[in-house]
């Protein structure tokens, strides 16, 4: 199942500095900002919640609402080159057990941000979620910026999710881009924190 901070290179004392003005929003992205919040919530789920909720054996998982903050590593695909992707994001999906303990659907929604090595380029996307299980796809709308110029296109992601780890697959549309259709395969690391669930039931803590 499933953060993204608005940081910006501009000098400054602050670990995460503040956007300048009239600056977009995908300019704002700062992968080593995004990267040091995602992982500070990631050790805030350990610590409050004793383990991920994910980390429970399937047949625990309770019905409720899950916040995930994660890390996203891949390896990009683009005609002129690929590069590494590295970022962060965060996704808030509700849990619905369907039949017999650890079958169920979850839908949501997601934010995230990357930086591709490949390009130089930096993208967010933002986008509902569902999935039955392990399996799951999301996507949604992508906005990237690349040579001083901000595009806009579509993208989709299926992912396969076992405890904190989602193998993924994500393809993206820039309609106006030299390049315009990309590929992105990795893993994502993540911590699930349960925020609300049915009391009594298996896995609610």
């Amino acid at each position: 199942m499933p953060g993204v901070g608005t940081c910006v290179t501009a000098p400054t004392t602050a670990s995460c500095p503040l956007p300048a003005r009239g600056t977009t929003i995908v300019a704002m992205l700062d992968t080593r900002c995004l990267r040091r919040v995602t992982a500070l919530a990631m050790a805030a789920a350990v610590m409050l919640d004793g383990r991920p909720a994910a980390a429970d054996s399937p047949l625990t998982i309770a019905r409720g609402w899950y916040v995930s903050p994660g890390l996203p590593f891949a390896l990009s695909a683009r005609k002129g080159g690929g590069g590494f992707v590295t970022g962060a994001e965060l996704s808030l999906a509700g849990y619905e057990v369907i039949g017999r303990p650890g079958h169920g659907w979850w839908t949501g929604l997601y934010v995230d941000g990357v930086e591709d090595s490949g390009t130089d380029s930096k993208r967010l996307s933002v986008g509902p979620e569902i999935g039955n299980t392990i399996f799951g796809i999301d996507g949604g709308y992508l906005l990237e910026r690349t040579d001083g110029r901000t595009l806009q296109g579509v993208c989709v992601r299926p992912l396969l999710t076992i405890g904190w780890v989602a193998l993924f697959a994500r393809v993206g549309w820039l309609p106006d881009a030299n390049n315009a259709t990309f590929g992105e395969f990795g893993l994502l690391l993540k911590a699930p924190m349960n925020i609300a669930c049915e009391r009594g039931t298996p896995g609610c803590r």
